[in-house]
C-alpha cells in the first residue's frame, strides 16, 4: 500500500507533455523553413516594389541565388551520375538569373547613393504635366 503514496503521475512521463513538445518543434521547423522558402522568393516581388532599397533587392537575390545554386548543382551531379557524365560549371542554371541581371544592369546606374530607387512612372506623369502647362499657355496666348 505504501507504493501508491504521493503523486504517481510525476513520475511517469506524461505522453500528453511529449506530444506538446513534439508539436511545438514540429511547427517551429516548419515556421522557419517556410520563413526562409518565402524570403527566398521575396526578391522578385521586392523588385517590383519601387519602394524597396535596390540594396535590399540585391542582398535578397544574392541569398535566393547561394542556395537555389546549390539545389541545382545537386540535381545536376545526381543527374551525370546517372548517365555517367561530369557537370559543367556552364550547365548549372538558376532560375530568374537572366531576368534579375537585366533588371540589375537597368537599375544601377538609376539609384541614389543609398539605394533609392526611382519610380518608373515619373517620367511619365512629368510628361503628362508638362503638356497640361503648355496647354494652358496655348490656351492663354491665344493659338
Amino acid at each position: 500500500m505504501f507504493i501508491f503514496e504521493g503523486n504517481y503521475t510525476d513520475t511517469k512521463p506524461n505522453q500528453n507533455t511529449y506530444m506538446k513538445k513534439y508539436l511545438f518543434r514540429i511547427t517551429l521547423l516548419t515556421l522557419m523553413v517556410m520563413s526562409s522558402s518565402l524570403f527566398a522568393q521575396n526578391w522578385v516581388e521586392m523588385m517590383k516594389n519601387p519602394e524597396v532599397n535596390f540594396y535590399d533587392v540585391q542582398k535578397a537575390f544574392n541569398k535566393y541565388y547561394v542556395k537555389k545554386e546549390r539545389q541545382v548543382e545537386r540535381m545536376k551531379r545526381r543527374q551525370s551520375k546517372k548517365a555517367g557524365e561530369g557537370v559543367h560549371q556552364e550547365e548549372i542554371e538558376v532560375p530568374g538569373f537572366a531576368q534579375y541581371k537585366r533588371w540589375e544592369w537597368f537599375m544601377l546606374p538609376r539609384i541614389g547613393a543609398k539605394g533609392e530607387r526611382f519610380d518608373p512612372s515619373l517620367p511619365f506623369r512629368e510628361n503628362q504635366k508638362y503638356k497640361a502647362q503648355m496647354e494652358l499657355r496655348m490656351q492663354g496666348t491665344g493659338h
